[in-house]
């Protein structure tokens, strides 16, 4: 049996050129593809995350904007009226209405940070993200004033809680609590109508109640000190959704 062996001609070096620059091109364009799908990937994870930023700064600046310009002055009002009927109003037959405005001026309301905000300046990952160095430079502001917000609110919540606590060395527990039962997320503050008409005061003593209104006109101070940190927070708020306004367009 014969055997017959092809013969292979050489390769010259032109060829082999070729078929390396093919290779690489082949390697190249792939990588370049990948790179392309996963670039789009994080663009298109961005534009969410901006949305959604978005979206909680704009509720965020509402809240902000209640706490600066209507909350104190609200609770204001109600701590000047509780002065007027202690000073200048007899206790005894105006229970009701001495218990409204000490219910209402004692009111706590405070901020609390948009969760998008907070969640994605802890995030590495979502940060990288994110393109516009300006828009990272204000959210790492943001954080730095939320960080100093929640632990000076730490602070001030303890003195909200001793002035609650204070109240109730002029009204018993169960009045109170039944007074407070009452309110609702949606309202708060109470009216005429909310408060027992039997109501009954622990003490009648001018003096007990001077020195607990006292206790609620330093609580009441934390709240317009809190305006100051509050203002802060609306600048880095309206800051950074005015950036996403000018370089997230699209």
């Amino acid at each position: 049996m014969e055997v017959h062996h092809h013969s292979h001609k050489p390769k010259n070096w032109k060829e082999y050129i070729t078929e390396f620059i093919m290779l690489f091109a082949a390697v190249t364009l792939g990588f370049f593809a990948e790179n392309v799908r996963e670039n789009l990937s994080n663009r298109e994870k961005e534009k969410a995350i901006i949305e959604s930023l978005k979206e909680d700064l704009t509720k965020d600046t509402a809240q902000l904007n209640y706490l600066i310009n209507e909350y104190p002055t609200k609770i204001s009002n109600w701590n000047d009226s509780l002065h007027y009927l202690v000073e200048h109003k007899a206790i005894n037959g105006n229970e009701g209405v001495i218990m409204q405005a000490l219910n209402n001026c004692t009111i706590w309301e405070y901020y609390s940070p948009g969760e998008i905000a907070l969640s994605l300046t802890q995030s590495t990952e979502s940060m990288n993200l994110i393109e516009s160095k300006k828009l990272k430079k204000n959210l790492l502001d943001y954080r730095k004033n939320e960080k100093f917000f929640s632990e000076y609110l730490k602070f001030i919540v303890t003195t909200f809680q001793q002035t609650d606590t204070a109240t109730l060395s002029v009204v018993d527990f169960k009045t109170y609590r039944n007074i407070i039962g009452k309110s609702t997320l949606n309202n708060l503050y109470m009216t005429s109508e909310n408060i027992p008409a039997n109501i009954v005061f622990n003490t009648y003593d001018i003096n007990i109640f001077k020195r607990h209104i006292r206790n609620i006109d330093n609580a009441n101070l934390k709240v317009v000190d809190l305006k100051t940190i509050y203002s802060m927070l609306l600048i880095n708020e309206i800051n950074i959704l005015n950036i996403i306004k000018e370089d997230y367009k699209n």
